[in-house]
């Protein structure tokens, strides 16, 4: 069992990034922690890992990512991943199969997409209904 465990810093936004002043610093950090089961380390799986968790990481604050690489020789597909995010509420996680492993990723990827953009619109249709619910209540009392 081979495993790779990386904190990075994603900078959201490098041109404040060049004032060093912590007041215009936009930064992510998260701890990403990526185990290899009976598959040898790939740089460039690592590589595109940390940039679809960047790319997430815009949308939602990601404290920490632990992803599962496997290979089962035995089963079909044989490529295994598992992604387990920890955000604010409840996290998210997903296991994905299929025949490439980067395939599998993109898979795990798109499906943590899709649960994100359901989460963003289900709390802006509460906020909407939340605001409309108060302007009722104040146009009842005015009357």
């Amino acid at each position: 069992m081979l495993a790779f465990v990386a904190r990075f810093t994603v900078c959201l936004n490098p041109l404040n990034a060049v004032k060093r002043t912590d007041s215009n610093l936009s930064q992510i950090i998260m701890k990403l922690t990526i185990r290899n089961l009976n598959l040898p380390t790939l740089g460039s799986l690592d590589s595109v890992i940390k940039i679809r968790l960047s790319i997430l990481s815009e949308r939602l604050r990601i404290d920490d990512a632990a992803v599962v690489l496997e290979r089962d020789n035995e089963a079909s597909p044989p490529y295994r991943v598992r992604i387990h995010l920890s955000v604010p509420g409840p996290d998210l996680h997903t296991e994905q199969v299929d025949h490439t492993p980067i395939q599998s990723l993109n898979r795990a990827f798109k499906y943590l997409e899709n649960k994100i953009r359901e989460r963003t619109v289900g709390r802006l249709a509460r906020a909407k209904a939340r605001s409309q619910a108060g302007s009722r209540v104040g146009l009842a009392c005015a009357h």
